[in-house]
């Protein structure tokens, strides 16, 4: 695989792993592992339809049969490829905030989601973004210039929180807690940044 079909399926992965989770994020309550497959089929399906995934068409295709067979993790198989696509020393901090919540969700079982400023945290347990503050957080290299707000509604948010922290690709600092609701506004500022 020469550099440029290697950016090409690179790009093609990231993309479909950023429709799934926006779709998810979308539906309300759970979905199955069916139903993610079902969605993962019908973007690849669509995507190498189109001539910019030409030059990676037969990888495309051994990727699409390898998320029809029965009992198939479509999900996982990305996640793998996404690995294998993004090497940890070449993550810049917009891959680090994704594998972050990918991590929260698959080890820990935290989702994430996004909510509207004027909104309050709506389930127990998940990681509200603010999806202004994903726009404007991240330069055109996708360095983290300002911190992200992450609202969380949970009486174990401090633990959650720790979890967080724990991965290693940010510090924590909490903004605002209201102990009676249960909510908590913390802020996510890079590693490299001594609070």
């Amino acid at each position: 695989m020469n550099d440029h079909q290697f950016e090409v399926m690179r790009q093609l992965v990231m993309n479909c792993l950023l429709h799934l989770y926006l779709d998810v994020a979308s539906s309300h309550g759970y979905v199955p592992m069916a139903k993610r497959n079902t969605i993962i089929i019908k973007f690849l399906k669509t995507r190498l339809a189109q001539s910019a995934y030409q030059p990676v068409k037969k990888s495309g295709r051994t990727l699409l049969a390898q998320c029809r067979r029965a009992n198939a993790n479509a999900e996982k198989e990305l996640l793998t490829l996404y690995q294998t696509y993004h090497p940890k020393s070449e993550l810049n901090d917009c891959d680090r905030l994704y594998a972050l919540l990918s991590k929260m969700d698959i080890e820990y079982g935290i989702q994430s989601d996004l909510v509207q400023d004027s909104e309050a945290p709506k389930v127990a347990d998940v990681l509200y973004l603010l999806p202004e503050h994903i726009e404007h957080c991240f330069d055109d290299a996708s360095n983290q210039i300002a911190p992200i707000s992450v609202l969380l509604e949970s009486r174990k948010h401090r633990e959650i929180m720790r979890l967080v922290e724990g991965a290693g690709a940010f510090k924590v600092g909490l903004v605002e807690e209201n102990q009676q609701a249960k909510q908590a506004h913390y802020q996510l500022h890079p590693a490299t940044v001594t609070l």
